[in-house]
């Protein structure tokens, strides 16, 4: 049996492999997943698995969440067998238990219809398949997925036993499954997260580059995580450069009018010196502060002067801290680290708008500055992605109107881009015409410049007595050397060949690979009627076989809209057994669209107002929605109205569904209406990658807590998410929550309970 395909440290360790973007393999065991499944599990805890192991596992999770508790090495085995029985035998599949399926052979995938595609080469049973486009691809041809073939039966087989939409699944929809389900690794909490992805179809950059969501999905993957995690602003206040200790630009003798106060600034350097010094007593109980004798010790032995006054003895009052603030708020390494930093934005033709602050603007300026310097693909997102704000760093500032910590990542991420360009990022000062051109304005002078140190070095006291009191750590940065030593694991750039042979693409020749499949027997044809989609269909959207069940009866005028957007045919009305209120859902099933999207707006909430993106274009769409997908990459608003209308339609007049008890009843819709949405999210990529791998209990204050950390927000935001019912959209409006932040609340929980 072979170690899993992607088990292995990727382009980290090539050099010594030899083999284009496959390193070392990582050490582990096989053990026995909860679903059946055989996994390989490496010494940190992540879980590898061949494809065979892996749609099993996935099976019997979609199972679970539909609330059908069948193991999913059951449903697979089945759907193995009912291909077995629709095929001769030169095209018959191995049991699930075979090693077959656990050995790697590579093959290409010719054919998307079962019924037409071979599934053997001369090497055996194809295992995995290439990249589909690798004669014409910048990098040849790799190993891209495993082999899926039974895929048409699996759908079939999840809808017999209950599961409402198997063709959420692309495992479903396509003969093959990709990485990001093979391979997971611990999440830090006591969960499992996707530990792989796949670039979407016609998003890889220039010169390689990530698209933006791999990117994301790469944070926190650094193996030193001294370096880029628990970062603070005062923990970080001294890696910037020294000209955010230059004033600003209303303390110079040319300014006219007086120089701002920036209260709110002050007030947060009162509130946090005051828990520095032990006198905050809500703060001392909460545990905030973990060593105010050690921070009180570091200000009685603070050197320097301001204004003429020693720096320590500024400490020994409420108003010498008010008026020590007032004098150091007018630099912008001040306000950086206590006050509220807002980011320039700007419009299409490239001109700032809003009002950015002095230090986002600087923030800006340096990121851009080493981002030009940096190659291409390896800037300021590279270490972006990879730095993490300390845990709960919301109730470390003096109120949620001053997000000092927010921009301490950006600032940090700079002094690493720096640092690993070989630049000194704290003495890195740009010349005023710079500056100026970038419409950073300062009093900026030789005498300032002159004086910068010494401002830094009273500053980057105070900021220390903050780390200290706080229990958190003052960070400094790698050496150039240790940065370039962990470069592979934080690369966005997919490169071909090996390090020292670009041009050595394709396949490794210990890999078994052949792309002439095996002749097989050819399937009888069907003859059925033709959908709007011009194939023939059956149960779960599979092909129609000789053997398959006859199709249930046509509703003149719905089937094919139904089918146009997956959803499952209505039973009908006048089935025997039927109660009058069944009677009564199955009527409702039938109803035109227009008469479910009255009932839709007037009970439920708003339609979606736009489309959503999606990989490949969906079956069904009209030629305007291909043309849309074609430029966009996304479905249309009415596709997506259609969609959610016929799936509500779908739950509300199932009339073996249990988990209504009346249609009728609003409680009961809002049901509907969360079933619908947390099938969606479950589908959102960007959402799941933060949902725990375990469902967390809505009753558990420490699951509470441990979600309010995930999203930011505090455990009463997650509560009110929680349990506020109805259209998501109107719950991010209403609260003025993101939208993606909603979706990882309410999938995490499980929706409304």
């Amino acid at each position: 049996m072979d170690v899993p395909a992607f088990a292995h440290t990727g382009a980290h360790g090539e050099n010594e492999t030899g083999i284009p973007g496959v390193g070392h393999v990582m050490p582990g065991q096989f053990a026995e997943g909860a679903q059946g499944e055989r996994v390989y599990v490496d010494e940190a805890g992540g879980h590898h698995m061949h494809g065979i192991d892996g749609v099993i596992r996935a099976v019997g999770q979609s199972m679970l969440q539909a609330g059908i508790n069948i193991p999913g090495k059951e449903i697979v085995e089945r759907a193995i067998q009912l291909h077995n029985s629709r095929h001769g035998e030169n095209n018959q599949l191995p049991n699930t238990d075979a090693l077959d399926w656990r050995k790697i052979n590579l093959g290409r995938l010719t054919e998307q219809d079962g019924e037409a595609r071979s599934n053997r080469n001369r090497h055996g049973l194809v295992t995995t398949y290439t990249n589909m486009n690798d004669d014409g691809h910048r990098y040849g041809t790799f190993l891209e997925s495993y082999a899926i073939p039974f895929n048409e039966e699996l759908g079939q087989v999840m809808s017999e036993a209950g599961h409402p939409n198997p063709q959420q699944h692309s495992w479903v929809r396509k003969p093959y499954i990709k990485p990001h389900r093979l391979n997971l690794v611990p999440d830090g909490q006591g969960g499992m997260k996707f530990g792989a992805n796949s670039v979407p179809k016609g998003q890889l950059g220039d010169e390689g580059m990530l698209d933006r969501d791999s990117i994301s999905r790469l944070g926190g993957r650094a193996n030193d995580t001294r370096a880029f995690q628990g970062i603070t602003s005062w923990g970080t206040g001294h890696q910037k450069s020294l000209v955010y200790h230059l004033p600003q630009i209303d303390h110079s003798p040319d300014y006219r009018g007086s120089p701002q106060p920036r209260k709110a600034t002050v007030d947060s350097f009162v509130t946090q010196m005051l828990r520095v010094l032990g006198q905050d007593s809500d703060a001392m109980t909460n545990n905030l502060v973990v060593d105010s004798a050690g921070a009180r010790r570091m200000i009685s032995q603070m050197e320097g002067e301001v204004d003429g006054r020693p720096l320590k003895s500024y400490f020994t009052s409420t108003d010498g801290i008010r008026k020590l603030g007032e004098y150091l708020s007018r630099y912008p390494s001040f306000q950086h680290v206590y006050g509220e930093n807002r980011m320039p934005r700007f419009d299409e033709e490239g001109k700032m708008k809003g009002r950015p602050s002095t230090v986002g603007k600087l923030h800006h300026f340096f990121g851009q500055r080493y981002g030009d310097d940096a190659e291409e693909g390896r800037g300021l997102d590279l270490f972006m992605s990879h730095t993490g704000r300390v845990g709960n760093f919301r109730q470390h500032q003096a109120n949620k109107n001053v997000a000092h910590h927010v921009r301490a990542k950006d600032s940090f991420s700079n002094a690493i881009l720096a640092q690993s360009l070989g630049i000194d990022h704290v003495n890195d000062m740009p010349e005023p015409e710079e500056l100026r051109a970038a419409g950073i304005r300062l009093h900026d002078t030789p005498e300032t410049r002159a004086d910068a140190p010494r401002v830094a070095n009273i500053l980057n006291q105070i900021y220390a007595a903050n780390s200290l009191a706080f229990g958190h750590e003052v960070k400094e940065l790698l050496t150039q050397e240790e940065l370039a030593a962990i470069q592979p694991l934080l690369d966005h750039v997919i490169q071909g060949g090996t390090a020292d042979d670009p041009m050595s693409l394709g396949v490794p020749s210990h890999i078994p690979f052949s792309d002439e499949m095996q002749p097989i027997t050819p399937v009888g044809e069907q003859s059925a009627a033709t959908t709007l989609t011009g194939e023939p269909r059956g149960v779960a959207g599979a092909p129609m076989r000789e053997t398959a069940q006859p199709a249930s009866p046509q509703y003149p005028g719905m089937m094919e809209d139904r089918q146009r957007v997956g959803v499952r045919r209505p039973v009908d009305p006048a089935t025997p057994g039927l109660s009058a209120e069944q009677q009564a859902r199955a009527r409702f099933a039938q109803a035109p669209l227009e008469d479910v999207r009255d009932f839709y707006t007037r009970n439920v909430g708003v339609l979606p107002t736009a489309g959503r993106p999606i990989q490949e274009p969906q079956r069904g769409m009209t030629p305007a929605e291909l043309q849309t997908y074609a430029s966009t990459g996304m479905t249309t608003p009415e596709y997506e109205q259609e969609r959610r209308l016929r799936q509500f339609q779908e739950l509300a007049g199932d009339p073996y569904q249990t988990r209504l008890f009346d249609f009728g009843k609003s409680d009961s819709v809002a049901k509907v209406v969360e079933i619908l949405q947390l099938e969606e999210a479950r589908l959102d990529g960007s959402v799941m990658k933060h949902v725990p791998n375990s469902k967390f209990n809505p009753k558990s204050n420490h699951d509470i807590i441990q979600m309010s950390e995930i999203v930011s927000l505090t455990p009463l935001d997650v509560r009110t998410i929680l349990h506020s019912q109805g259209d998501w959209q109107r719950i991010s409006k209403t609260y003025g929550y993101d939208d993606t932040t909603v979706k990882i609340v309410k999938v995490a929980f499980g929706g409304i309970q």
